[in-house]
């Protein structure tokens, strides 16, 4: 019986509210299970109501969970149908430090296109393309330069100015490293 138990179709099955074992032991915050599912092949971005394993334990602050999610494949990446990745879900709930290190590296992104792409607002691209703004432009620009150059709707605008706070951040971060 152990032996089926943990069997890939066994660690996979999804209980009736849409759970596998791993995503249920991430909401109860159960770290030692959730490195053996996750050492026996355990898919760690299965997804329940939109939330993947990582989103789970960045709304509740698990610091370790999410860490060895990240370890085992857990995409940081990865959106909710809402749009927003873990870090962001943390940084949501309080939990700025771990939004912080979920962040990907601020190296990622090659240009502005790519990071608006990674904040769900690449349809703002043509405007600061039209004005022959950069990333490294863009870095130093604050609300009110945002709303200047036509970025009108304030949660757009606010989303950019969060992200950029959180990129500056994580890029003094790393330079200190």
């Amino acid at each position: 019986i152990a032996q089926l138990t943990f069997q890939k179709d066994i660690i996979e099955h999804v209980d009736s509210h849409g759970r596998t074992a791993l995503y249920s032991a991430v909401e109860f915050g159960h770290l030692e299970i959730v490195s053996y599912l996750l050492a026996e092949g355990a898919d760690s971005n299965v997804r329940c109501q939109g939330m993947t394993p990582l989103m789970v334990a960045a709304t509740q602050g698990q610091h370790s969970l999410a860490e060895v999610l990240v370890a085992h494949g857990g995409e940081r990446r990865a959106r909710t149908p809402q749009g927003f990745t873990a870090s962001q879900l943390a940084a949501r709930c309080g939990h700025s430090e771990l939004a912080h290190l979920l962040d990907p590296p601020a190296q990622d992104f090659a240009d502005l296109k790519a990071f608006l792409e990674s904040i769900s607002l690449e349809k703002y691209w043509p405007i600061f393309e039209k004005q022959n703004v950069d990333l490294k432009s863009f870095l130093n620009f604050t609300e009110d330069d945002l709303k200047s150059i036509g970025i009108k709707l304030l949660g757009p605008r606010r989303k950019m100015a969060i992200a950029i706070s959180t990129y500056t951040k994580n890029s003094i971060l790393i330079s200190n490293i």
